[in-house]
């Protein structure tokens, strides 16, 4: 009777999502901005409750599959919900080219030219009347994979009954679960994106960042996650000293990544905050963009102006978005230097973390679960370099536009290869006992300290007071010396 009632919830669930995603599809919303509230409401939850519930991811993975059923339904269809502008080049001023003569004598004219163009709108469209490439279908197929995968496993472990009061496992290992469909999402939204308006990498660059947010908090749920592998909780009456220890190091490398997840919550935020700008008031941004020039060139006078051959080449963009769109270039330079060297100080933390408890971890898989985590992002930071190379290297040449859409169709199918590889990477863990002492196997492999523990309490040892009788008679015989040594050099 419970399955059979769980079965009627889950078509529920799956009918709600499907009809709530389709209904999406005829509504122009930002996709980017969607996902970033999601993520944001997610960490707003985390650091309100100290402790992340299951069904705050579970929310968010549901989140996930409206939008790609709405990304589904847009690619099969090719309908544009926001609309597509087609701009072109209009003559706004004629001259003669060449003149009527009578008897040697100039009369008229006989072929007018265009002396000046202007780039002006010329239509607008809201479906782009081809049906889905080959790409675009493999790529949907690799990231429905990622899902259903995801979801089989986040379920899995919902339905654990083995949590230690220390982790929070449950919600830890979902969030982690999630990362492949985040980017498999990001990356199927990408591919559609430029397959309708190769033009539009803003889009699909900005999609990516929002996965790149995702993954920070991916990893810093990992780090939370190794600290519950290797924290016991009846290991907390050890001394002061030591629990200060503990605290002091925890505490420093918690820092080294919350600095990255502050610093990528930022970015996106201002990201989300310039294409806003771009949509309602694009016209600003050009004389935004002198000022940024003069700011970085002081010295310099610096007039801007788009060049003909781009203008001439843009088919649905609007020269103001173009200004925009290099104003936030200019300034992601900067971020990029400083999420370079944020993400390196995340991935130090946690690796000397994993290496400092390693003896404790090496039941846990820790190098494959870091994979689960950071997988992808390394992935598509590699690949980007990869395809720069061999487009650089190449004897016929390759546009910048397919090397950028090869990269994202290659994410969507790994999404799937990094889901698959999470079925093994973060496998549930085995709950046993020891029956001489009593005392739950924590999932860090804690038993034998425990045992050790318990063994010591048997025999009357108080960590506590004697720790602290301990550390006083050290202090007293220090002090002794240091007079001593004090009296010595006085007396000679």
């Amino acid at each position: 009777m419970h399955c059979v009632t769980l079965g009627i919830a889950l078509v529920i669930v799956a009918a709600a999502v499907a009809s709530l995603g389709t209904v999406l599809s005829y509504v122009c919303l930002s996709e980017l901005g969607v996902l970033f509230a999601a993520e944001a409401l997610l960490i707003l939850v985390w650091s309100c409750m100290r402790r992340l519930p299951p069904c705050a991811v579970m929310l968010y993975f549901v989140a996930l599959c409206v939008l790609m059923v709405r990304e589904t339904h847009l690619a099969t269809s090719g309908r544009i919900p926001c609309g597509l502008f087609t701009f072109g080049d209009s003559c706004v001023e004629t001259r003669c080219a060449e003149y009527n003569y009578f008897i040697g004598f100039q009369t008229s004219c006989a072929r007018h030219a265009c002396a000046r163009f202007e780039h002006q709108e010329l239509g607008e469209s809201f479906a782009s009347g081809e049906g889905p490439t080959p790409w675009l279908l493999m790529g949907l197929a690799g990231t429905w994979c990622a899902f259903l995968l995801s979801a089989r496993q986040m379920w899995r472990w919902q339905g654990g009954s083995w949590e230690t009061e220390t982790g929070n496992e449950r919600g830890l290992a979902s969030v982690i679960l999630a990362v492949p469909a985040t980017y498999g999402l990001c990356a199927v939204h990408a591919v559609r994106v430029l397959n309708v308006n190769r033009e539009d990498t803003w889009q699909a660059e900005g999609m990516m960042s929002a996965a790149e947010l995702y993954s920070a908090l991916g990893l810093y749920a990992f780090h939370r996650l190794l600290v519950a592998y290797t924290d016991c909780p009846v290991l907390r009456q050890r001394s002061k000293a030591d629990q200060a220890l503990w605290r002091g190091f925890r505490g420093l490398i918690e820092t080294g990544l919350k600095q990255y997840v502050v610093l990528v919550f930022g970015c996106n935020a201002l990201e989300l905050v310039a294409k806003t700008w771009s949509w309602m008031n694009p016209s600003y941004c050009v004389s935004l963009l002198a000022s940024a020039a003069s700011i970085w060139f002081p010295h310099h006078k610096i007039q801007i102006s788009l060049s003909d051959e781009v203008v001439h080449n843009t088919t649905h963009t609007r020269t103001s978005t173009m200004a925009c769109e290099d104003l936030w270039n200019t300034v992601s330079l900067l971020m990029v230097v400083a999420n370079f060297f944020t993400c390196s100080i995340a991935l130090y933390a946690v690796l000397r973390y994993e290496h400092a408890f390693a003896d404790k971890l090496k039941d846990h898989s820790p190098f494959w679960k870091f994979w689960g985590v950071k997988g992808l992002l390394s992935v598509n930071f590699m690949q980007r370099i990869v395809l720069m190379v061999v487009g650089a290297l190449a004897t016929r040449q390759i546009s910048e536009d397919f090397r950028t859409f090869l990269n994202f169709f290659l994410v969507c199918i790994e999404s799937a290869i990094l889901a698959l590889m999470n079925l093994w990477a973060y496998a549930l863990p085995e709950s046993s006992f020891l029956k001489d002492r009593g005392v739950a196997d924590t999932p860090g492999g804690c038993a034998e300290e425990a045992a050790e523990f318990a063994r010591l309490e048997e025999a009357g040892h108080h960590f506590d007071e004697e720790d602290e009788q301990k550390h006083k008679n050290t202090s007293l015989a220090e002090d002794q010396l240091a007079q001593t040594i004090g009296k010595t050099f006085y007396d000679d």
